[in-house]
């Protein structure tokens, strides 16, 4: 698709948010205990003996709480991305939406190549960003749902295991052309057909 239609899609799958599965919600729908709150902010948790949770209309407690607070793409957020985080091109570098469509948070996702590899921002990029593979729900924007998506993942790996291998080998090429030519063993050296005295034998260099 075009960096626009791939825009609008994940825009609008944005805009409407994902409900939970509903076989998980059948499943929790059998616990005498459930309280499903909507439309409800939590303004602050605290520790008060127990779990204090100071909701916009009263006050719950509970043993533990579990957040699920949900995720940003952000590469500069990722210590161990600092050093490559500025070369990164992201989808703001490449591509402006039309205004209605404008979305902060989908500008911040990596703008991949086809291999989920990183792509320089400027031609300043240390030539190592290449090596950047990034497998995971910020190739969504780039390449679909197949780095993050269990139904992808298949797809997704094998595209991901290709890439690897064509880079390696694109990489060791000029070595492997060397040693090509530098094939000098005598295969037929036991057989009659061995002629050493024949000129031209030595090894021939690939233009």
């Amino acid at each position: 698709l075009s960096a626009h239609d791939r825009w609008r899609i994940a825009a609008w799958l944005g805009d409407l948010s994902s409900p939970p599965p509903h076989e998980s919600l059948h499943r929790i729908l059998g616990h005498p205990g459930l309280d499903i709150r909507l439309g409800t902010r939590v303004m602050t948790a605290r520790l008060d003996g127990d779990v204090a949770l100071d909701l916009d209309r009263e006050t719950l407690h509970a043993d533990f709480l579990i957040c699920a607070t949900g995720f940003a793409v952000d590469l500069s957020l990722r210590s161990e991305l600092a050093a490559y985080a500025p070369h990164i091109a992201t989808w703001a570098d490449r591509y402006t939406p039309p205004p209605a469509l404008k979305r902060d948070d989908l500008a911040r996702f990596p703008w991949l190549a086809d291999d989920f590899a990183a792509t320089p921002r400027t031609a300043e990029a240390p030539p190592s960003l290449g090596h950047l593979h990034i497998f995971n729900h910020a190739a969504t924007l780039s390449l679909g749902p197949i780095a993050s998506d269990i139904p992808g993942l298949p797809a997704g790996a094998e595209r991901l295991a290709r890439g690897v291998a064509a880079s390696l080998f694109r990489e060791d090429f000029p070595g492997l052309v060397d040693q090509l030519a530098a094939f000098a063993e005598p295969e037929l050296a036991s057989t009659p057909y061995f002629r050493p005295d024949i000129p031209g034998r030595e090894p021939k260099p690939i233009d």
